[in-house]
């Protein structure tokens, strides 16, 4: 599992200006994580989740 990244309170705050910058939400992690290859199945659960609670989802392995 990737970690996140350990980040100082300088490099929070940059990183919080980007985000209300460009009115996105970034995550800072050590290395790229590998977006999971996952079947349909799973793909459609995720998808149900995802309408129950109101935000997208991202599956990393």
């Amino acid at each position: 599992m990737t970690g996140y990244a350990n980040l100082e309170e300088k490099d929070l705050s940059e990183l919080k200006e980007c985000e209300e910058k460009m009115n996105v939400v970034l995550l800072a992690v050590k290395k790229e994580p590998k977006v999971a290859d996952l079947s349909a199945e799973a793909l459609k659960t995720i998808q149900d989740v995802e309408s129950k609670i109101g935000f997208k989802l991202v599956a990393y392995e």
